[in-house]
């Protein structure tokens, strides 16, 4: 039986009222575009807490802690800030989706399950850095044969991931590890203007994004394997603008084919102090027109309190 996840740890900094009413929005709207599908929430014991005073773990068919038990705090930079997901994800069975907790699903993802690999869009390399220029392990040395695969694909976005293949994902995660830990992901050669290109982002996405689609196509194109993926949104993000895969293609047509596959929170969180900036007027338009959600929600007496205090805050 296939699950469906979303992974989060608190740290520093935690999640606030953009994130938490779309985290709520995310889970009650799996109820209705992915009803067979069981939602769990992998986490540890104090993101539990934090959670729970909110009541958002209510809305999940279960909460893991144990996960995170043995995770190597010590040996991961900050810059490799999605690693508790691929932690996660290298403990979990396959198969499974994981998405993330800023992202609601307006789609049914067991059409796309007769495959190998899941994932959201594909990207541009433009914010990436070389990968010969970031810091890693010093036990880790890039295959240049497999460098080769990276030049050949594009980034996949893992705001869903979806694995199908026990030993893909093993592979996938053993190597992520194999260069991160004890990993600075500190890029060398960057300056202060090459940061124009790629900000402190770039490690994180780099092993993250573009190796999930480099071994891809390593598996499909040196390897020979009949290895299956697919996009659950049928866009390319190109830093600056988001067009269907056809790159002469209108961006309004992207924003059709977003709308209809999913509601994705993309950088808002990081104006919630600037309330007269669109991109936040916007964010918070978008989630009080989304109630509805709440209202028809046979959650709605589990959640209302904690959902009506974080939207009055935004109001």
């Amino acid at each position: 039986m296939m699950n469906a996840y979303h992974i989060y740890v608190v740290g520093e900094n935690p999640p606030r009222e953009f994130e938490l009413i779309t985290q709520i929005y995310s889970c009650l709207n799996h109820r209705i575009s992915n009803p067979e599908l069981p939602l769990y929430l992998v986490t540890d014991l104090k993101s539990k807490d934090f959670f729970e005073s909110y009541n958002i773990t209510k809305l999940y068919d279960d909460v893991i802690t144990d996960i995170f038990d043995d995770y190597p705090y010590e040996q991961i930079s900050h810059r490799y800030w999605a690693s508790p997901k691929i932690w996660a994800m290298s403990k979990l069975q396959t198969p499974f989706v994981v998405y993330d907790t800023d992202l609601v699903l307006n789609k049914n993802i067991q059409p796309y399950t007769n495959l190998d690999l899941l994932y959201l869009h594909r990207e541009t390399t433009s914010t990436y850095p070389n990968i010969f220029d970031v810091h890693h392990n010093e036990n880790f040395e890039w295959d240049v044969d497999f460098a080769k695969s990276l030049k050949d694909t594009l980034p996949m976005n893992c705001a869903v991931v979806g694995m199908f293949n026990e030993e893909f994902k093993k592979e996938y995660t053993d190597f992520y590890f194999n260069f991160v830990l004890n990993s600075t992901g500190e890029i060398s050669y960057a300056t202060e203007k090459s940061h124009f290109m790629y900000d402190g982002n770039g490690a994180q996405i780099m092993m993250e994004q573009w190796l999930l689609a480099g071994l891809a196509h390593d598996w499909q194109k040196r390897r020979n394997i009949d290895f299956k993926t697919k996009s659950f949104c049928n866009i390319i993000h190109t830093s600056e603008t988001l067009r269907l895969i056809d790159m002469d293609s209108h961006p309004d047509e992207a924003i059709t084919e977003i709308s209809s596959t999913m509601y994705h929170l993309w950088g808002a969180k990081e104006y919630q102090d600037k309330v007269e900036h669109e991109v936040y007027k916007r964010a918070q338009s978008q989630l009080i027109g989304a109630e509805w959600l709440v209202l028809q929600s046979p959650y709605y007496d589990v959640i209302k309190d904690s959902y009506y205090s974080l939207i009055e805050k935004i109001k």
